[in-house]
């Protein structure tokens, strides 16, 4: 149980401790020992002191002849320590010591040679000259720590003086002892037989005391030194590690931090193979002669195998035929350090599919091991595919649009032209990428025309004459959109020839002109020739007659209409729709209006209720009169018999809103977005039924944008409509 509990307490001490205990133990019990045998001697003396009292004197004679000695090479050592720089306090400690023992031997000499005059006079002499020493070093010491160098040579001549005539007082008093000596050899020998004998058993207990102290290290050092090297052979070998040690020393320490390394160092290879586990790529490594030594589990879930099938087999054989040499060579490009880009190869699957592949590869000269890390990129690969078919179909649209596309740089400069633009202009593609924009168009001011199209194109197209071919001058419409490119910014100009819409508009401006003088002048003619015939003046009609003649009228005043309309609309279309702004009363342009519809209203019972406010407007009075009328007459037409429509007005910020709302069949919103287009009927049997051209609402829309308004509708099946239109309340013209 002690030596249990022994154990456990060199457990606790720490390595420094337990080194000083194997220095301090055995220095204790030598200083032990040499006590018990000064010991010894001192009761030797006591009970010899008459025999060996010469012997004693001697002995402490020589004693004293070697504290001397010991003072010299003191002495010399300190001058030297000093001279050299180093601290010389310990050194003289030394000598003080030794002169305190030098005191002490002449105590005892003193003692023993008491009673005998002439040993007492040399002894007194002996103890001046060891007074004046003992002071001498204490200046000297002085003069040292002062770095008083005169001063220290001095004290150190005076000392060599004094320890001559000390040694020489010595030396005659030794030699008077020994002359004693002789007398007292008996008693020596008897006396040494006893030292020897303490001196065994010196020997003997200090044996002991090593073989202790060494079985003590060797439980509490050694055997756990042994056991955290055992340790590290387990940690090689993928062993488990022996029992943690106990303690709390620095090998305890040591085990405990070896023990956390482990762990730390076995978390992180479970991490590690968590990665390589749950990582969608494959990760394998590749042994010089190029077979898998380890596949990680993603081969099943990519490629359909085992991992376990994988090892030992040549990675070559997993990749498509036509792929292999491609990847054999940049194998051994990255062997050699010759390349560090990736492998795009085709895996062959167990189910016969092939998977694209791109193979990170990186070899290790130590491990003679290629690691590698199998990305799937099957579907970039499609990706890429579908792309390269759809730049193709862009190309093909591009190459076969009927539309000139050219690409310019910011400077003007042609980089792009395709089939229908050279065709355009009459040269090869390749004599037109280069040129600038303006050479197209025969304009010499290159830095002018680049401004001059960027200015015109910005809100729409602009008609240019293109004048690329020697002998032919082209009319095309130039549109310009701008896009970033890849090197900055470019642009893309499109070329729209002109030719047959040219010819398709002087066509009909030539229909328009013969409508305008060919058939309206005509009709005017017939519709004043009724006019009169109505009148009485060529003759009184019977009823039939008259009716003949009204549905006449009726139908000459309908062609007169649909030629009107049908002028407004191109003028319109032409910008050549003119108003010319007067100042006249709301209630004024409204009544007007009511009275061109009162009659159709009457005729089907139909009450027109006004609520309009009392102001002053700047408009082209007949124009809104027009719009007006073209709205009450739609709504007189869709509305129901003894139904009422209601004219309203109301003023928004300098802006006059006028809305005609009835009470028939109402719009559906899918007609309401092209009511104002022209042409357009709600219905196509409105066409037969009510009548109209499909011109009136397009001509109301021209009218009231010229005016810088705007014109809609609100309506629900089934509920009637409400159209109105918004104008400024002062215009100026544009004649």
């Amino acid at each position: 149980m002690k030596a249990d509990g022994d154990f456990r307490l060199s457990l606790k001490l720490s390595l420094g401790q337990k080194a000083l205990i194997l220095v301090v133990v055995p220095l204790a019990f030598e200083l032990g020992f040499v006590i018990e045998l000064q010991s010894l001697l001192h009761e030797v003396e006591a009970q010899n002191q008459r025999e060996v009292h010469t012997r004693t004197v001697a002995s402490h004679l020589s004693n004293l002849l070697r504290y001397m000695m010991s003072t010299s090479l003191n002495s010399a050592v300190t001058s030297f320590s000093r001279s050299m720089g180093s601290d010389s306090s310990l050194l003289v400690f030394d000598s003080q010591k030794s002169l305190r023992a030098v005191d002490s031997e002449i105590a005892t000499i003193h003692t023993l040679v008491r009673g005998n005059a002439r040993e007492e006079a040399s002894l007194a002499h002996l103890q001046d000259l060891t007074l004046k020493m003992g002071k001498a070093w204490i200046d000297l010491k002085a003069a040292l720590d002062k770095e008083n160098n005169v001063e220290s040579l001095k004290m150190l001549l005076y000392t060599r003086k004094l320890e001559r005539d000390l040694l020489g007082s010595l030396d005659a008093f030794i030699d008077e002892q020994l002359t004693l000596e002789k007398s007292e050899v008996a008693s020596e020998a008897i006396n040494r037989k006893r030292v020897e004998t303490a001196l065994w058993i010196g020997i003997i207990f200090n044996i002991v005391v090593a073989v202790s102290l060494a079985v003590f290290f060797n439980r509490s050092t050694s055997r756990r030194l042994s056991i955290l090297m055992d340790n590290t052979v387990r940690l090689a070998a993928g062993k488990p590690l022996n029992l943690p040690l106990t303690g709390d020393d620095e090998i305890a320490h040591l085990d405990r931090t070896f023990s956390t390394m482990v762990r730390a160092l076995a978390q992180a290879a479970r991490q590690d193979r968590a990665i390589v586990d749950k990582a969608t790529d494959v990760i394998c490594s590749i042994d010089e002669k190029g077979a898998l030594t380890r596949v990680s589990p993603a081969a099943e879930k990519l490629w359909g195998y085992q991992p376990i099938d994988l090892i030992g087999r040549k990675y070559i054989t997993l990749i498509a035929q036509s792929d292999q040499p491609l990847t054999l060579a940049a194998m051994q490009e990255i062997r050699e350090g010759k390349r560090d880009k990736p492998v795009e190869n085709r895996v062959i699957c167990k189910d016969g599919g092939t998977m694209d592949m791109l193979w990170s590869a990186q070899w290790s000269e130590e491990d003679k091991t290629t690691f590698c890390v199998a990305h799937d990129i099957t579907a970039r690969k499609q990706a890429e595919k579908i792309l390269r078919e759809a730049e193709a179909r862009v190309r093909l649209i591009v190459e076969s649009v009927p539309v000139g596309l050219l690409i310019i740089d910011d400077k003007g400069s042609v980089e792009f032209v395709n089939p229908t633009a050279s065709s355009l202009c009459g040269s090869s593609r390749s004599d037109l990428v280069g040129l600038h924009v303006a050479q197209l168009f025969g304009n010499k001011n290159a830095a002018k025309f680049l401004v001059d199209l960027m200015r015109e194109t910005k809100d729409g197209a602009w008609e240019l004459q293109l004048k690329a071919m020697p002998d032919k001058v082209l009319p095309v419409e130039v549109s310009l959109t701008k896009f970033q490119g890849v090197g900055g910014e470019r642009y893309l100009l499109m070329l729209v020839d002109m030719t047959e819409r040219n010819e398709i508009e002087r066509m009909r401006q030539e229909f328009l002109s013969m409508v305008s003088h060919d058939l309206r002048s005509p009709l005017t003619s017939v519709q004043s020739f009724l006019d009169l015939l109505g009148s009485g003046l060529l003759g009184e009609l019977n009823e039939k007659g008259g009716k003949k003649l009204a549905a006449a009228d009726r139908n000459v005043a309908h062609l007169i209409t649909m030629i009107r309309d049908l002028l407004d609309v191109e003028r319109a279309r032409s910008g050549k729709l003119l108003i010319f702004p007067e100042e006249i009363a709301l209630v004024t342009l409204v009544e007007r209006s009511l009275d061109a519809v009162r009659i159709q209203a009457e005729g089907m019972s139909i009450i027109v209720i006004t609520d309009l406010v009392e102001t002053n407007l700047t408009v082209d009075g007949d124009r809104l009169s027009q719009v007006l009328i073209n709205l009450l007459t739609n709504a007189i037409k869709f509305s129901p018999p003894r139904s009422s429509i209601h004219v309203t007005s109301r003023i928004l910020n300098n802006w006059i809103e006028l809305r005609v709302t009835d009470q028939g069949r109402g719009i559906a919103p899918a007609h309401q977005k092209h009511i104002f287009d022209r042409f357009q009927q709600v219905k196509a049997s409105d066409l037969g039924y009510k009548g109209g051209t499909g011109l009136g609402l397009a001509i109301c829309k021209a009218i009231v944008e010229q005016h810088g308004g705007s014109i809609g509708v609100d309506s629900r099946e089934g509920q009637g409509s409400s159209f109105w239109f918004r104008v400024p309340m002062h215009v100026v013209g544009n004649s």
